[in-house]
């Protein structure tokens, strides 16, 4: 776990120099199809579905996701697994950071739609598409290791349908462009599973030299 430190940092900035080049790219570029897309979104906009949508975005906020980071990396420390509990902790506080750090850079503007929720930042990447990616993923991949592989694959498949599902409420809302939504899911996926799995490869190194010292 040394090196795990400096790993992290280069994942971290490699990742946002990438995000950078991502968004710079698409606000140049201004696909025609993204503002269709949103538009058409809209368009069709019911009070049922708003309501819904208004109570899933929330899944993707720090107002949610801090606590429940919190909680599971209580409950990881008391289990004794103080590495992933600090791993778990590194996704949550990096997956705020990034693209907080990153859309001031990009300064892409908010779409020219209704927006029914509030914001105040700029638009890519997608802020709680990135914290539900990251979150929810690294939640599985922790808490559910020691679990029978059938049951892992269930949380696994739940974290990516939460995250999917934020991001596609953040486009209903009209507070972000589909491509902002994408790029934060890719980027917060990466990014844990990076984490997680640098962490654990570390782990089986460490097993191996005990069991051959």
């Amino acid at each position: 776990m040394k090196t795990y430190a400096p790993r992290v940092l280069a994942v971290f900035v490699l990742l946002s120099v990438a995000t950078i080049i991502a968004g710079l790219a698409v606000r140049a570029w201004t696909p025609a199809f993204d503002l269709q897309a949103l538009q058409s979104v809209a368009a069709d906009r019911a009070a049922g579905l708003t309501r819904l949508t208004s109570v899933l975005t929330a899944l993707g906020s720090l107002v949610i996701l801090s606590p429940l980071a919190a909680v599971a990396v209580v409950v990881l420390w008391r289990w004794n697994r103080r590495p992933d509990g600090l791993v778990l902790a590194t996704v949550a506080v990096g997956s705020a950071l990034l693209p907080t750090l990153t859309k001031v850079i990009i300064g892409r503007d908010r779409p020219p739609v209704e927006h029914l929720t509030q914001v105040s930042s700029n638009s890519f990447p997608s802020e709680h598409a990135v914290q539900a990616a990251a979150i929810y993923l690294a939640l599985a991949l922790l808490l559910g290791r020691s679990w029978p592989a059938p049951w892992q694959r269930v949380l696994i498949g739940t974290a990516l349908v939460l995250a999917v599902v934020v991001a596609g409420s953040r486009v209903y809302l009209g507070v972000h462009y589909p491509t902002d939504v994408t790029a934060g899911l890719v980027v917060g996926w990466i990014w844990s599973w990076l984490l997680v799995g640098q962490a654990q490869n570390d782990e089986k190194h460490v097993m191996k030299s005990k069991g051959t010292g």
